[in-house]
């Protein structure tokens, strides 16, 4: 190269200021000298963080934001890249490339180069809630469609009153606490308020409150943070409030949520606002809530098992489901509703006489409708394409032989699964605890309450087991 051109280049340099070049990036730039004092930020930086440049030049980042990635950089000498990381000094997430400068093998200084993904978070989240809602409508559709859209089947005057309250308070934000024995239809009412609600356009979500072991209800209903324990999913999880959010919460079997987790929801229900666990930052949540139970709350009020400030903060309006025994009016309607969704489904056109309707209408249903449903389809499986159901054989009584032989073939599956299938002992338990709760369940004609007292197990307890099927 030229005498001459080289001149001009450093003329050129001279003239052309780099920082004039830089403040026309969209990326925000910052620069720290080997102790750590900002010696240089563009304008893209003073916008983003949203503090002016003569408020931070000359200050120590050490002041400023002690947990600063760049210092990291600045003390190994390694460059670090992070898509998603928090400013916590201004509480704005950023995607940032830090490179250390590096001089005759000795560390001068280190610089940032990032971008505000703030808004990209927001929207990254709002992607999640919504991804999660359609989640929750997929595990909610056969449900759904098996109410026909709410043509609820009744002709009981009692049951009536009932929908008629539900209807009543309907297109408020009360809340409301469901009660009923297992079966009844509590989800029936649940859907019936929020579908006549002006929530109804907004999410459904539902939360078995029975089924969440108590390590992970917290972070199941008010999500969390990346990186809040071990395990948690990448990039954090929002939880049902979130959800909810604008909608409706069920809080479905309230009694067997754990007592230390009751504060924290009544704390939710009071200020509107939940925390996800591993965060410190409030997040507003707009959610009404209905709660169920077939527990008796007041007496777990009295054993300090449940908080009587929750208790009134959820029993706003209350609202009792009768069991079917209480209503026989809809026993017949339930059976032909239930018998042409089976003939349909299977594609049979079974028939019931008169003598099979007075037997069924005879019947308790401790089960309520879910066995009476349950019992129908199996009816309709169970029975010649074209024929004609003419009585009507439940197995109400258990003989101690066959109850001898249940347990027979029960240990006989166990036995097969471990030495003839050569699976690990802990599986073959496993599929004997679950042969044990089918049976337990089918022995009590559906009603899982009296299968869990027959099994002597926790409610918490019988639902994982369910669960792990």
């Amino acid at each position: 190269m030229r005498t001459a051109d080289l001149l001009y280049l450093i003329e050129a340099s001279q003239r052309l200021h780099l920082s004039d070049i830089l403040d026309k990036l969209d990326d925000g730039v910052i620069a720290v000298d080997a102790e750590g004092r900002i010696c240089f930020e563009n304008e893209a930086y003073s916008r983003i963080v949203g503090v002016s440049e003569r408020k931070t030049i000359g200050r120590n980042l050490h002041v400023v934001e002690p947990d600063a990635i760049l210092l990291k950089v600045l003390e190994t000498g390694e460059p670090i890249y992070r898509n998603r990381q928090l400013i916590h000094s201004v509480g704005k997430f950023v995607a940032m490339r830090i490179y250390p400068i590096v001089k005759n093998g000795k560390i001068k200084g280190a610089y940032s180069i990032f971008q505000d993904v703030s808004e990209f978070d927001k929207l990254n989240q709002e992607f999640h809630r919504m991804a999660g809602i359609a989640r929750e409508y997929g595990n909610q559709l056969n449900e759904k469609q098996s109410l026909s859209h709410l043509k609820i089947v009744r002709r009981s005057p009692v049951y009536d009153k009932v929908l008629d309250k539900a209807l009543t308070i309907a297109n408020t934000d009360a809340s409301v606490l469901i009660r009923g024995e297992s079966g009844v239809g509590k989800e029936v009412i649940t859907r019936l308020i929020h579908e006549n609600s002006h929530r109804s356009g907004k999410p459904l979500i539902t939360v078995n409150c029975a089924a969440i072991p108590d390590s992970l209800i917290e972070s199941e209903l008010f999500g969390y943070e990346d990186g809040a324990f071990t395990g948690s999913r990448k990039g954090g999880k929002l939880g049902k409030f979130e959800l909810a959010h604008e909608g409706t919460l069920f809080l479905d079997e309230i009694g067997d949520m754990p007592y230390a987790m009751q504060a924290k929801l009544l704390r939710a229900l009071q200020e509107g606002e939940i925390e996800r666990v591993g965060g410190s930052k409030s997040i507003s949540v707009d959610v009404r809530i209905i709660a169920a139970t077939n527990q008796n709350l007041e007496e777990m009020i009295k054993a300090k098992q449940f908080r009587q400030d929750l208790y009134f903060r959820l029993n706003v309006v209350g609202i009792t489901v009768p069991p079917l025994r209480e209503r026989k009016e809809d026993i017949i309607p339930l059976i032909n509703h239930f018998l042409q969704k089976n003939n349909e489904k299977y594609k049979k056109h079974i028939s019931i006489s008169p003598e099979a309707y007075h037997q069924f209408e005879a019947y308790e249903w401790p089960g309520n409708v879910r066995q009476l449903q349950n019992y129908v389809e199996s009816m309709v499986i169970m029975t010649d394409e074209d024929g004609t159901v003419r009585s009507v054989p439940l197995a109400l009584y258990k003989s101690e032989s066959s109850q001898d032989v249940c347990e027979e073939s029960l240990i006989d599956d166990l036995q097969n699964s471990f030495l003839l299938e050569e699976v690990s002992f802990a599986e073959a338990v496993r599929r004997y605890e679950q042969r044990l709760i089918r049976a337990a369940v089918e022995s009590c004609d559906g009603n899982r309450d009296l299968a869990i007292k027959k099994l002597g197990i926790s409610r918490r307890t019988f639902y994982r087991k369910l669960q792990d099927e």
